[in-house]
């Protein structure tokens, strides 16, 4: 759904909604999603989890990531998008919250020295709609608003830094950042029962930064 949602060009979806395409072969638990812009390859859940068979998850995890090398090897990927639902976070008991942080920055650790290649992570968080108040707050927005970026970015060139420590603190800053516009949103919302959705929305963010800050870090 992000990826259909993304406003990306998908050429081969003609007149109707896009598609990805089911891969073949070394890639047959991947699915190939083609714009003008790049080639998206969704990989199977298992294959971060290797929760189904772990001998055969990983072989067919490191088996796809040979597969990027031989057939890219000046520049395998450009960098990984990790979709993490928020209905699922926010279920996990503590333990199974760092048994997933774990297997995730293994995986992010066998891409890096499989492929040898220096590469962004981009953290999505998804099912963000099921938040109460977040389609009526986001929902009036014009295109304009919508692309603008609502994130955070951590960059620097010390790689030995730990930049997810400033995780909170950007948390915050997207909590206040709603706070900014709410009256703005409320002045454009005629209907009273979703001028209450929009003012609880905030709230409702805000009860999510212990579990995302603490996945991030």
């Amino acid at each position: 759904t992000a990826l259909v949602n993304s406003g990306l060009n998908f050429p081969l979806a003609g007149s109707g909604d896009a598609q990805p395409v089911a891969g073949i072969g070394g890639t047959r638990a991947c699915d190939w999603w083609f714009t003008d812009q790049a080639v998206l390859i969704d990989t199977a859940g298992r294959y971060t989890t290797q929760d189904s068979n772990a001998e055969s998850d990983k072989k067919s995890w490191l088996s796809f990531l040979s597969l990027l090398k031989k057939h890219r090897a000046r520049q395998p990927i450009n960098g990984v998008i990790l979709a993490i639902s928020l209905a699922d976070l926010m279920s996990f008991d503590d333990r199974q919250l760092d048994t997933h942080v774990a297997e995730i920055r293994n995986r992010l650790r066998e891409i890096h020295e499989t492929l040898k290649v220096q590469f962004p992570v981009y953290l999505i968080f998804t099912k963000a709609d099921l938040v109460s108040g977040f389609m009526d707050y986001f929902g009036g927005f014009d295109e304009s608003r919508r692309r603008k970026v609502w994130g955070a970015t951590f960059q620097t060139a010390e790689r030995d830094r730990n930049m997810a420590a400033g995780a909170p603190a950007e948390f915050d800053a997207l909590a206040k950042r709603l706070a900014d516009e709410m009256a703005d949103r409320l002045q454009e919302e005629a209907d009273p029962v979703t001028r209450i959705s929009i003012f609880g929305f905030p709230a409702q963010f805000g009860a999510l930064k212990g579990r995302v800050t603490s996945f991030v870090a």
